[in-house]
């Protein structure tokens, strides 16, 4: 068994909940279930209604008294994950980083940070042979097989098959799984907001409890947010997109989509910048109309939905960005309305680093009953 995601989890909860509290089940909701553990607690005098299988006939015996023994209360979470593994999913997020690999750490994360705290969990998600559905269970071992699972279902889309199933009827599947209460996280994108109407929302809540990260898009008008956040992309060697290269052998700020054929194709953009002295004469010449045809190559934003490279040039109008910021904003807002009157709550994640900050966000917020 390969224990590399678990290595990584760890890591990064360890450095976290330096900081903050990492107990995401305290508090109440709605889907636990209450049972009785084999610890024992204390002794109590029957009254009516009590369990005569609880009854210590020794201890009564010595004190006159009918008493019953108690037992240490069990709280149980079945905690049902639902990663969109929807094409779009292979897209790249503002800070570059891949959505469905985003969507599988905070899955990591949060089922973790459950395990410990008396939980079972499960995936649920569409794949070329239908549904993929893991039974609750809890455990590390368990756990790295599901993420195992998930990465090679994602890893091995090709670019001429067809979708997988898609988010809404993953979520059809997800109401009537059974009858046992659970918390739901779905994650997914902006494209899976979409399958998330009112009767869905309002079959998937009558006994559960709906928590989403949305994985932010990155902008079809905008790219990357490297060049903003003063970080160069040449230090992220491990993201699955090249970066391009200018005279002088100056690393780019940006990246380029990978391709059709590479697993990691999908939405990104990229425009590079030279630094450093240039060469004189005809080689100078040559060289910078060389550094711009790369540039512009590889400023190219390649559309999943339309599985296409657009028009860089037509996609940096500023009245075009403006239009997408103000799309996002509505859709954004449509899908907490939705989530605020089913009594779900959601969290964007734009970059893998903060996945932790905004799960123990979420969850705080809807112990609080801030839905939206």
């Amino acid at each position: 068994m390969n224990y590399d995601y678990l290595d990584k989890i760890r890591a990064a909860i360890s450095l976290y909940t330096r900081r903050r509290t990492s107990n995401i089940l305290e508090g109440s909701f709605r889907s636990v279930y209450r049972g009785r553990s084999l610890e024992f607690d204390d002794l109590k005098e029957y009254v009516p209604g009590d369990d005569v299988h609880d009854i210590d006939w020794k201890s009564s015996s010595r004190t006159g008294k009918t008493l019953i023994r108690r037992y240490m209360a069990e709280r149980r979470h079945n905690v049902l994950f639902i990663p969109d593994s929807g094409r779009g999913m292979l897209g790249h997020m503002p800070s570059g980083d891949v959505k469905w690999e985003t969507a599988l750490m905070a899955a990591g994360m949060i089922a973790y940070l459950m395990e410990g705290q008396g939980a079972d969990f499960a995936f649920l998600y569409g794949s070329a042979r239908g549904m993929e559905f893991s039974g609750f269970r809890t455990g590390k071992t368990h756990l790295e097989t599901l993420l195992h699972g998930y990465r090679n279902i994602m890893q091995a889309y090709r670019q001429d098959q067809p979708p997988y199933t898609d988010l809404g009827k993953v979520m059809d599947r997800a109401a009537e799984l059974d009858l046992r209460k659970k918390i739901l996280v779905i994650l997914t994108d902006r494209a899976g907001l979409g399958h998330m109407d009112e009767h869905r929302l309002r079959r998937l809540t009558v006994n559960n409890d709906l928590l989403v990260l949305c994985m932010e898009d990155v902008m079809l008008t905008g790219g990357f947010d490297g060049e903003q956040q003063g970080t160069s992309f040449a230090a992220w060697k491990k993201k699955p997109v090249t970066a391009a290269k200018a005279a002088g052998g100056a690393a780019a700020t940006g990246a380029a989509t990978a391709g059709a054929a590479t697993a990691g194709a999908g939405t990104a953009t990229a425009a590079g910048t030279a630094a450093g002295p240039a060469p004189a004469g005809l080689h100078s010449v040559l060289t910078a109309l060389r550094s711009f045809r790369e540039r512009m190559l590889a400023g190219q934003t390649f559309d999943l939905d339309a599985d296409r490279y657009e028009d860089a040039f037509v996609l940096a109008g500023k009245d075009l960005q403006a239009a997408e910021r103000r799309e996002r904003e509505k859709t954004l807002a449509e899908a907490r309305a939705r989530l605020r009157r089913s009594r779900g709550a959601m969290a964007v994640v734009e970059r893998e680093s903060e996945i932790l900050e905004r799960t123990l966000d979420l969850f705080e917020r809807y112990r609080h009953e801030s839905y939206g």
